[in-house]
């Protein structure tokens, strides 16, 4: 409703980036099905699968024994495992170390090292830090979730990845669009840009 409201008609063009790259290709397949046109989309660092695969590369490299059917608190902790591997800077053992710990443990340890070279009292950035985390988990959960029930017909899709990757070197991230040419009639293209992606 809301792009309606921007643009009533198509063709559309659907730009979507991590999660968002999640979004637009769902956006894009509600569109078709209401009879628009969507002459492409494109995914930068993302892809149906592609979250679903990087959790479970996290939980591969860093979390020892299947992380996956242990505890809850453990399972969930692999979010936050991917967030401090995106955007914290932390060697390997530490990174170790956080795969072993149960969701409030890893959390925790995670909001003293972001608050910690603040400007603000902590007290006052702890409780944001804490929403936003909570936030990010979520939205990795329901990523991992994510299974699209349609093609997407007649739309080209191009994928955009960094050269580099932290976690997985480039030709395995590719390995997580695999099955994007099941769900897309219309061309699929990758293009590799000159960026560092960590996973």
């Amino acid at each position: 409703r809301k792009l309606h409201a921007v643009q009533s008609q198509g063709p559309y063009h659907l730009v979507g980036h991590s999660f968002g790259a999640c979004l637009v290709f769902e956006m894009a397949l509600q569109l078709q099905r209401l009879g628009q046109q969507v002459q492409d989309v494109i995914l930068i660092g993302g892809s149906p699968a592609y979250l679903r695969v990087c959790m479970d590369q996290c939980r591969q490299e860093f979390s020892r024994g299947d992380a996956s059917s242990g505890p809850a608190g453990r399972r969930d902790a692999v979010h936050l495992l991917h967030f401090a591997l995106e955007y914290m800077d932390m060697d390997k053992q530490t990174l170790c170390n956080l795969g072993q710990m149960d969701f409030s443990s890893c959390k925790s340890l995670l909001l003293d090292q972001l608050t910690s070279g603040s400007s603000s009292p902590q007290g006052n950035e702890r409780p944001k830090w804490d929403a936003f985390l909570n936030s990010y988990c979520k939205l990795l959960r329901m990523a991992e979730k994510y299974t699209p029930r349609d093609q997407l017909r007649d739309t080209d899709v191009k994928l955009v990845i960094g050269q580099t990757h932290r976690l997985v070197g480039v030709e395995g991230v590719l390995g997580s669009y695999d099955g994007l040419t099941e769900l897309c009639t219309g061309a699929v293209s990758v293009q590799r840009i000159a960026a560092e992606r960590k996973l």
